[in-house]
């Protein structure tokens, strides 16, 4: 069955980074775009917009979370 979304972020906030999924064919993407939190991430056309992950929170253990 083809995919019907086409284009996928997937947020992972247990490590501070994110995914951009796009081009889906035959049930899976081709390509796979990574980065991490603080990266500011450009979803394509037709949503054309870009999203600043710089505030996103990190849950649990993280080197990226500051002890106070």
């Amino acid at each position: 069955m083809p995919s019907r979304v086409p284009v996928l972020l997937v947020i992972d906030p247990r490590n501070g980074t994110w995914s951009l999924h796009t081009h889906p064919d035959n049930g899976a993407y081709k390509d796979v775009l990574p980065g991490k939190f603080g990266e500011s991430v450009r979803l394509a056309e037709p949503l054309g917009i870009e999203i600043a992950t710089d505030r996103f929170p990190v849950y649990g253990d993280s080197p990226r979370r500051t002890k106070t």
